[in-house]
């Protein structure tokens, strides 16, 4: 986007447009120096731009100007896009002569803080008024220049572009905006406004050091939206560092203290943006349950994997907690075992061999079998219930072991009828 510089040089005053009469089509050829002013009728209905433009001409150069002004602008600003006569011809139908509103000089037009908004195609077959374009090209701008949502700053931007010149610090420091305010939003408002190109390097490290602390923090593949947000709350000052910390601690994890910034809340919620959460400590806390519980009791859901693994994160004595509520639960299972130390590891250990050497294969934990002979915490009546429940089961080494027995104690006259 341009911005055509008013005044005359060697401080010339701009001369004002005169009023006369539009030439008629047959005399159009030679247009007055002095402006000429006509007014559109307003019968004329237009096509492939919307609402009702003025057209404007330029007489030193012969540019067309279809021009719109900006609502509730003081002075008003007009919005220009540039037509050939064959662009116009599709706008008010082949055959129509143009009526000008105005035909000014260069000069002139630039008197009037005209802003070159393009070629008028960009108009073209669109349903969307002008206004809500620049008012879009306005609110995308603020996502890093946020002070552009304040009017009276929006206002002093406008003054001093039409005037050819920057915003002075002595302006910006009279607003309410710099006012209300931190220092940090009015350092970036300094820094963008006077060199955009190190300011636009800045916004871009920055989303590189949050997409790093959000992987930092197990979310292995953020979303770069969320990314931007974050990065631009930050850059323009409205987050401290110890904020965005945090912010990126509480999206990672849900479990942590704190709640997330209502407005990372709903920029996530609106764009239906997905952001996975960390996992970190979940394998920690699914091996100390295992530890103590053992496979049978220890089949914990997700979520409380999920909950106890934040806690773990956010509590140093989250581990400890745990371990304390395990050994309970332990207790409460083989209340055989009074010492609390003894995990479900330590108590099964032993009578893992103890069921290898009878079966002949490895103890399925998860039989409510193994555990009645954990908790008989007595060899030979471990023993007994293994070979009863090894013949119910017609375990191979069960039934050899009894062989054997019977041999031993009857010889071999017996084997015929135990096979």
């Amino acid at each position: 986007m341009t911005y055509p510089q008013p005044g005359l040089p060697d401080g010339q005053p701009i001369p004002e447009p005169v009023e006369v009469e539009q030439p008629a089509p047959e005399k159009n050829e030679g247009v007055p120096d002095g402006g000429n002013i006509q007014t559109q009728s307003q019968d004329h209905a237009y096509h492939n731009v919307p609402g009702e433009p003025e057209f404007w001409k330029d007489s030193t150069t012969g540019q067309i100007w279809v021009v719109y002004f900006v609502p509730n602008s003081d002075p008003p600003i007009p919005l220009a896009w540039a037509a050939t006569e064959e662009e116009m011809q599709g706008i008010i139908g082949e055959n129509n002569d143009i009526e000008f509103d105005k035909i000014l000089t260069t000069q002139q037009l630039q008197a009037t803080g005209m802003l070159d908004w393009g070629n008028v195609g960009e108009l073209v077959d669109t349903h969307e008024d002008p206004f809500e374009q620049w008012a879009n090209k306005v609110e995308s701008a603020a996502a890093v220049r946020p002070w552009l949502r304040d009017p009276e700053v929006l206002g002093l931007i406008a003054m001093a572009m039409l005037e050819g010149r920057d915003v002075t610090l002595a302006e910006f420091q009279q607003t309410e905006w710099w006012r209300t305010h931190n220092k940090a939003e009015r350092n970036w408002l300094l820094l963008y406004e006077s060199d955009p190109e190190t300011a636009a390097q800045a916004r871009q490290d920055n989303r590189i050091t949050v997409a790093d602390l959000l992987q930092q923090a197990g979310i292995y593949a953020p979303n770069q939206d969320v990314i931007n947000y974050m990065a631009d709350q930050f850059t323009t000052g409205a987050w401290s560092q110890t904020y965005l910390n945090a912010q990126v601690t509480r999206l990672s994890d849900p479990t942590a203290r704190g709640r997330l910034d209502p407005g990372l809340a709903a920029f996530i919620q609106e764009g239906d943006h997905t952001v996975d959460t960390t996992r970190e400590n979940e394998d920690r806390v699914k091996s100390l349950v295992d530890t103590w519980l053992g496979p049978a009791f220890g089949r914990w859901d997700q979520d409380k994997i999920a909950r106890w693994a934040g806690r773990l994160r956010n509590d140093p004595d989250g581990e400890q907690n745990l371990i304390d509520q395990l050994q309970k639960q332990r207790l409460a299972l083989f209340p055989e075992y009074q010492d609390q130390s003894l995990s479900y590891d330590d108590i099964a250990q032993p009578w893992r061999g103890v069921v290898s050497q009878a079966w002949g294969q490895t103890a399925d934990e998860t039989d409510p079998f193994f555990s009645k002979i954990v908790r008989t915490n007595d060899i030979e009546e471990a023993t007994r219930l293994l070979r009863s429940e090894g013949l119910k089961r017609n375990n191979r080494a069960t039934m050899n072991s009894l062989e054997d027995d019977f041999l031993e104690a009857f010889g071999d006259r017996t084997r015929g009828r135990l096979l």
